[in-house]
């Protein structure tokens, strides 16, 4: 999974170079950026030359079919267009499909919405099948894979979708993320996680989750704040910059866990309390632990949702190639007992914060 920094409301357009360097120290090695608003104040150079020196590769970028602005994402070496027009007909893609086999580019389409005096409604490929349908029809008339689709989590916030509906019949069609976070009222490019009333959030993160798991989801994260970005000052942006890299990875390893899990042909947890519990209770038939162990003397020996309950001492029985998952949310302190212990298994984290279904039992 990569993971890009949208430039919107970070890098001004016009003096470009203070925004990418931000970009650098917020940890981000790779962005999306958009071609119009770098041609409109005839900056690309300066643009592309200052990514390049700061070994910032762009990946992707927003773009209409214009062709000075295709040829600007050409120059920048981006591998993903995303088509900034309202909806447009099958001709219209068509149209662009020599221009992604010439220049090796995939042209993402994009979910959108509809405004109906102040209501927002879904708009053009806001529905699976219509997604599917005009992705694989279009990929048909190419002859290859020219075209993907990319979800707008801010939009499906808006019109009140439940992500894990359309995002599982997309399966590998589903090529970008866009993580942003809004309030489902208003339009806005929030970081994840910041829209919060009551101490809970506004975006259904937890359906999100659940659908990239289940289509094992490996394409890219792009993280557009563009209104969170704008509203702090300069001074300490690349902090915020750097905190929402933390947020995307954290998003990538969530996602990930299932794939996790599916890579190893054998496994043991680390603990045996409420997660090993929704271990146990969400994969234990599918990927079933040969034990667990944890730290409490009081419980060696006994069983655990039906489990043998070990000391930590047993894990150096382990074959090397059998992966130890951490369920306990103190991570970095057992990993680091494990390597002191001499261990050289793989340590992987489980966390149970976005499971597959609810569970609420307590010990």
């Amino acid at each position: 999974m990569k993971i890009l920094c949208a430039t919107d409301g970070i890098v001004a357009a016009k003096y470009p170079k203070e925004g990418i360097r931000n970009i650098v120290k917020g940890e981000y090695s790779e962005i999306m950026f958009n071609t119009s608003d770098i041609i409109m104040e005839g900056t690309s150079k300066l643009f592309l030359n200052t990514c390049r020196k700061e070994n910032l590769k762009i990946l992707a970028a927003y773009t209409n079919a214009n062709e000075d602005n295709i040829e600007l994402a050409v120059k920048s070496g981006c591998k993903f267009i995303i088509l900034t027009e309202e909806e447009q007909g099958r001709d219209y893609y068509l149209n662009l499909i020599n221009i992604a086999k010439e220049n090796d580019l995939m042209i993402l389409i994009e979910n959108q919405f509809k405004d109906i005096n102040g209501h927002y409604i879904r708009g053009f490929c806001s529905d699976a099948e219509e997604v599917v349908e005009l992705i694989d029809s279009l990929n048909e008339q190419a002859g290859e894979e020219c075209f993907g689709f990319a979800l707008n989590v801010a939009v499906c916030n808006l019109c009140g979708q439940n992500m894990q509906d359309f995002i599982l019949p997309l399966e590998d069609r589903l090529k970008m993320v866009i993580l942003s976070d809004c309030d489902g009222n208003q339009e806005s490019a929030m970081l994840p996680f910041t829209a919060v009333y009551n101490h809970s959030s506004r975006t259904d993160w937890l359906s999100l989750i659940r659908g990239l798991r289940g289509i094992d989801f490996d394409g890219l994260l792009v993280m557009q704040m563009e209104d969170t970005a704008a509203a702090f000052s300069p001074i300490i942006r690349s902090e915020v910059i750097k905190l929402s890299k933390t947020v995307a990875e954290y998003i990538a390893w969530q996602i990930s866990i299932e794939s996790l899990l599916k890579k190893y042909s054998s496994r043991v947890l680390f603990g045996a309390g409420n997660m090993c519990r929704a271990y146990m209770r969400c994969y234990g038939k599918e990927y079933p632990p040969l034990f667990t162990c944890d730290n409490n003397k009081k419980l060696w020996n006994t069983q655990f949702c039906d489990l043998t309950v070990n000391p930590p001492e047993k894990l150096k029985e382990l074959p090397k190639d059998c992966a130890i998952f951490i369920c306990n949310v103190y991570y970095s302190e057992i990993e680091e007992q494990i390597r002191d212990m001499g261990l050289e298994n793989p340590i992987e984290r489980f966390n149970d914060e976005y499971l597959p279904s609810y569970y609420f039992d307590r010990i």
